[in-house]
């Protein structure tokens, strides 16, 4: 596990959670597997946090595998279909602040409709993971400001760990 992985993971096991969503909504994806992946087995991964990523990794994009050998991204494959269970068999927990995929107040997007051009005869998202989860959102303004979302103390190990 290297430096930037371990400093993340370190600070999300005791964060707040308003700091996971934070962290899902403005850090790299491409760039943070390792994290993503140890986030999506936590069980007090806020529901909502699980279900902006799900959103954010582009479930829609895989309904179009009709194989799973032909998948090319296993990883982001892997961490959708996680997710996609987590949040069917209700296994994350239940945060004060709500989520609307349609209306995602932190990154000002409409993942539904921006995704649905995906869509093709006889797929579909779970019914479930098309709706809010029906609590107040975050005002983005309350949340960490810095780079990937993390507070700046986190972000000053982050750096170290650049200059290694």
């Amino acid at each position: 596990m290297n430096r930037y992985t371990r400093t993340v993971i370190n600070y999300l096991r005791n964060a707040p959670d308003e700091h996971w969503i934070s962290y899902v909504c403005q850090s790299n994806d491409d760039a943070n597997k390792d994290v993503l992946a140890w986030m999506i087995e936590q069980p007090r991964m806020p529901d909502s946090a699980a279900l902006a990523l799900y959103w954010m990794m582009d479930p829609v994009f895989f309904l179009k595998v009709e194989d799973e050998k032909d998948i090319w991204d296993k990883v982001d494959y892997e961490i959708v279909r996680t997710l996609e269970r987590g949040l069917l068999e209700v296994a994350y927990k239940a945060a004060a602040f709500g989520f609307d995929p349609r209306k995602d107040r932190i990154m000002g997007e409409d993942w539904v409709t921006s995704q649905g051009f995906y869509l093709k005869e006889g797929t579909s998202i779970p019914p479930q993971l098309l709706e809010a989860i029906d609590r107040p959102q975050l005002d983005p303004a309350t949340l960490p400001d810095g780079n990937e979302g993390l507070p700046e103390y986190v972000l000053a190990d982050m750096y170290d760990w650049e200059e290694e």
